[in-house]
């Protein structure tokens, strides 16, 4: 797109919305890809724990990493 701009000499700017929309992309797909990462371990990790066997601190520690992880994407 730029190229054009530069073809027929025209200075280009990007518009500050544009901007915000892309970075808003951006922390859409991370957070939809640590829900997918989420819901993957959850499967694997947590559903076939039979409730005699719960380990309570394990669960806080997944949980944990993902509210820390989480907690990361909206610093950004």
């Amino acid at each position: 797109m730029i190229f054009g701009f530069e073809l027929f000499a025209i200075t280009y700017t990007s518009p500050a919305d544009l901007d915000h929309v892309d970075k808003e992309i951006s922390n859409l797909e991370n957070t939809w890809g640590l829900k997918e990462d989420w819901d993957q371990n959850y499967k694997i990790k947590v559903k076939s724990i039979k409730f005699k066997e719960i380990n309570c601190e394990q669960l806080e520690e997944y949980a944990d990493d993902y509210i820390y992880r989480l907690n990361q994407l909206s610093a950004k």
